[in-house]
């Protein structure tokens, strides 16, 4: 019987060391290459997005923060990263216990909730009644 190679373990989670950051196999970016680093949301899932040195036509790279243990990405990031470092600033602001970047994120996200339930309520509400779509139900004969 013969045992079969372990196959090759691809990890996804960012992982910061001495020499810089490395998100995947591939990827890989030297403290001393980042230039800026700023927090963003795609999808509602946040992202740091860092501008490097060594970019084609200077596309920003999108770090994921849900991915892995966070806990320990930090860790790292405050260990190995330089001080005053634009990736420790965005990273300690996305972390951080009085973030108020955070709070105006979610008081947004809750007004756009709403917003968008009101609007999809209104929707209904002109569909179901015809209030709205009378032409429709003249030239077409829908809604009879």
């Amino acid at each position: 019987m013969t045992i079969a190679p372990k196959p090759f373990d691809v990890k996804f989670e960012p992982v910061a060391t001495k020499d810089g950051i490395r998100v995947n196999i591939v990827n890989f970016v030297r403290w001393e290459d980042i230039l800026s680093a700023r927090i963003c949301y795609h999808g509602g899932y946040p992202y740091i997005s860092i501008k490097n040195k060594k970019s084609w036509f200077g596309v920003e790279w999108k770090i994921p923060l849900f991915i892995g243990n966070h806990s320990a990405f930090r860790k790292d990031v405050l260990e190995f990263s330089p001080a005053e470092h634009p990736f420790r600033k965005a990273i300690l602001e996305f972390t951080g216990d009085t973030n108020e970047f955070r709070r105006k994120y979610k008081a947004n996200i809750t007004k756009a909730v709403w917003l968008n339930f009101i609007l999809k309520f209104l929707l209904i509400l002109i569909i179901v009644l015809g209030v709205g779509f009378s032409f429709l139900r003249i030239k077409y004969g829908f809604f009879k």
